[in-house]
């Protein structure tokens, strides 16, 4: 499927910038969408969990209204172009998410970065990872000042990259002039890494689940339960996970 929206809109609605949607809209008006659009791209829970203890919230309109989530991830994937040159960027990572692109080999989700050098958004994430990211050439990507009017965060001068794309991680000794940042808690950076991205696969599609009004139900319970910071009940984990598959089905094929 594909979204009837402008791509260039579901690009500026990943940005935060969401002046011209609905404000009584509960997907559209989220400016802090990304949150859960990419936690949508991971396996597992750990990373929901992880956002929402950060005080970050997840969405449960995303869950409900998957085909426009789906549609609104194809059209920000649809706006990009393969990387012409390799292009070095950098990013503020949390360290449970830097494991899981490890475990992975991948980059799982869109990956916004700067080409300005580390931003000063490590100061809302815990367990700081910085990533000094090296875009080969072919590497679906955006900058987005470059594409949109009237951009809210020129000064951020970012760059996304598109999910999926394989990495190879060095880790390397944290520089000196990184020694004294600390993040949320307190605690200085974990890990200084210099992660190299290629070119995604043309196809990488598991199997579709076959979604229904149970599994809905269920996964917008599992949503509510990380926002609550509760205990996830196995049955509704299940359905939340299958739901994941089926909406990273889509993006992949």
């Amino acid at each position: 499927m594909h979204s009837e929206r402008d791509p260039l809109r579901d690009l500026k609605f990943y940005s935060g910038d969401v002046r011209d949607e609905d404000p009584c809209d509960p997907l559209f008006s989220d400016s802090k969408a990304y949150v859960t659009l990419n936690a949508l791209l991971f396996d597992g829970i750990e990373t929901e969990q992880a956002r929402v203890k950060e005080g970050r919230r997840l969405n449960p309109s995303m869950i409900v209204r998957y085909e426009d989530t789906a549609g609104a991830m194809q059209g920000i994937l649809s706006c990009m172009k393969p990387c012409e040159q390799e292009t070095v960027v950098y990013r503020v990572e949390r360290l449970v998410d830097f494991h899981l692109f490890c475990r992975a080999g991948t980059m799982t989700s869109f990956i916004s970065c700067s080409d300005g050098g580390f931003l000063n958004s490590y100061t809302d994430k815990a367990d700081l990872v910085f990533l000094e990211i090296h875009v080969k050439p072919g590497v679906l990507c955006i900058h987005l000042e470059d594409v949109l009017e009237d951009y809210l965060k020129k000064d951020e001068h970012e760059l996304l990259i598109g999910p999926y794309c394989p990495i190879q991680v060095r880790q390397i000794p944290i520089p000196e002039e990184y020694g004294r940042i600390q993040d949320r808690n307190g605690n200085p950076v974990r890990i200084y890494a210099q992660v190299e991205v290629f070119p995604a696969s043309a196809d990488t599609a598991d199997h579709p689940v076959k979604l229904n009004q149970k599994i809905i139900e269920s996964a917008c319970r599992v949503i509510m339960q990380l926002n609550r910071e509760e205990t996830v009940h196995a049955e509704d984990l299940q359905s939340y996970l299958s739901f994941k598959k089926q909406i990273q089905y889509m993006l992949k094929k």
